[in-house]
Order: structure tokens, then sequence, then C-alpha cells
């Protein structure tokens, strides 16, 4: 649903155990279960092996999707040479997303978010961009964080070109929104800012003890634990005054020269209150956003379209948000 204003929100049962799955939901968790069943915590692993096992884990919920891989791209990064790859709709593209994906800034890759950059391309008529970034605890922040400004600068160079039309807007989930706040918080000094911003149920914060993180901290797929561990691997020395690490400890007069918003975020879920604390930021300061908030779904659910009916429905509504943007 979408929600005008915080005021209209009733967190009292968002939070409280009257919140459950919807069927469709609940049929998906449960054949999850039982194929996870004895698996261990991915982060309780060595990185590699940690990493191995949580992308195939998320790799089987991709299923056949339509949208055509345009190419493969390799370009100079701040650590070397950085991967791009590149995903187009069906017709003439009606703009351009740069796509910074999910998993924690230590897990993730092209092949685990591969449904999500396809139906965002079919979706939303757009190009899609997305950057194999360094990963922690390997590379540690702002590593990740300095490959995607290189892909930012890289596509900038080549907006105009008929695959890269503008408006330019940068989208991530998770941890990739994460970075995609941070990434328009620095182009701030001095770059170009994109059009607009699509954060899927990002990790904003880094209080491990909002009311989300003590409701859905285990049992809900993500868990408040390998949160924890995540962010120790990606800073393990952190300054939780950065704005380009804690997107929540900006200030208001750095938010407000942002690009209108959209918030998407899970019921279900342990970084729910990072949304909901960055949509009370922005209704503050009467900065333009849009949240959509998609109840009885666990974090991660556009990776689960293939068996989840209401993450496409979310990709479209996301579609109709960037077209009012004109």
């Amino acid at each position: 649903m979408i929600v005008p204003r915080l005021a209209d929100l009733d967190q009292e049962r968002l939070f409280g155990p009257q919140a459950a799955r919807t069927p469709d939901m609940q049929a998906l968790w449960e054949w999850m279960a039982a194929q996870d069943a004895g698996l261990p915590e991915p982060t309780s692993l060595p990185p590699t092996t940690g990493r191995a096992l949580a992308d195939a884990i998320n790799i089987r919920m991709r299923g056949e999707t339509r949208a055509d891989v345009l190419s493969f791209e390799t370009i100079e990064g701040r650590g070397g040479p950085l991967g791009l790859k590149i995903v187009a709709p069906p017709g003439p593209p009606k703009g351009t997303i740069l796509y910074l994906h999910g998993g924690g800034w230590c897990f993730g890759s092209f092949e685990t978010h591969d449904r999500v950059l396809r139906d965002l391309a079919l979706d939303t008529g757009r190009t899609l961009v997305a950057v194999d970034y360094r990963l922690a605890p390997e590379h540690p922040y702002p590593a990740g964080l300095d490959d995607c400004a290189a892909a930012w600068r890289w596509l900038l160079g080549r907006l105009g070109e008929a695959r890269f039309p503008r408006p330019l807007a940068v989208a991530g989930d998770s941890a990739g929104a994460n970075l995609a706040f941070a990434l328009a918080l620095r182009e701030q000094s001095g770059g170009v800012a994109p059009d607009a911003l699509v954060f899927l149920y990002g990790a904003f914060g880094a209080d491990f003890d909002t009311r989300s993180y003590l409701r859905f901290a285990q049992g809900y797929g993500l868990t408040r634990q390998r949160m924890i561990n995540f962010f120790r691997w990606y800073a393990p020395a952190p300054d939780l005054s950065d704005p380009c690490l804690v997107p929540l400890a900006a200030r208001d007069r750095e938010l407000a020269r942002l690009a209108p918003i959209y918030l998407n975020a899970a019921g279900l879920d342990p970084l729910l209150s990072d949304t909901l604390a960055l949509v009370a930021r922005l209704e503050r300061i009467g900065h333009p956003h849009r949240l959509a908030l998609h109840e009885g779904l666990h974090h991660g659910f556009h990776q689960m379209s293939a068996r989840l009916p209401q993450a496409r429905r979310a990709t479209a509504m996301i579609g109709a948000w960037l077209d009012e943007q004109g």
C-alpha cells in the first residue's frame, strides 16, 4: 500500500503479534525452510564459503524472465577492472537506472539479482546498468562505494546514446540502497546528481535495536545477527557520523538537495524501521518522496518474483512512479 503520511500508519498493528505473512509468502517460506533445514548461517562461515552458500540460496529463486541482457562491459575502477551488466527493456528505453545490488555489502552478484534487473527493465521500460562492485570483508568501506562512483562516472559519459537516455535514476536494494543513497550524497559536492532515487528495503542506519530489528530478529529470512555481522565486515572501525556509511546521519540540508525518492519497504523485515526513520526525516523537511509498504512480505521479496506475484506488482508501481517524475 502507498502510505501518504506516517501518521496514517498503525505501527502498533504493524509491529504487533498479528503481523503475518501473506498466503503466497507463507507457502514460499515453508518451501524455503524445508530446503534450508540444517544449513549454517552464511556469515558464520569464512567469507568466500558463506558467500557461495548465500548466492546459491538466492539464485534458486531466479526463474525465467523475458528482458534481454544487452551486454557486459568492463571499465576501470579504483581497485582495477570493474564489471557492468546492462539489461534492456523490450522497446526503446524511457530512461536509465544505475542499479546497485544488495547482499549486506558482502554477498550478492549479477546472478543473485538477475531477476530483479530484468523485472525492473520490463516494468519500468528503462535500461538497467548493474555494478559488480567489490565486496567486504576483503574490500571494506569505502571500496564498494568507490566502484559505484566509477560506474556512475562511466554512465554519465554515455548519456544521450540510444541505450542510455535521460532521465537517470539510481536504485538499489538493502545494502545496495545504502550505496545508492551514499552515491547521491557524494554527488552533491560538484558532481551530476541523479534525477530520481529508488530505495528497496534499504539499510540506512547502524542501530540494531530498532523496533523492527527486535520484532523481526529471526524467523523472517534476513536476521538481526546477520545484519550485525555484515556491518562489522563492511566497516570494521565505523565512523557512525559519516552519512556515506550511515545515511540516516545526513544533515537535513543534505537530504533536501536529493532527488525525489521512492521507498519500497517489506512489512516483515528487520530493516523496516530504517525506512520509516528516513520517511520521518523527509516528511519533516517536506522533501518529495513516496513510501510503498508491502505488508506480509519478507526482506528481499523482489528476488522472489518468480513465485511471489506481489513482487511484480511492486515493480510495476516503481515504473509508474518513475513515469510521474518525467
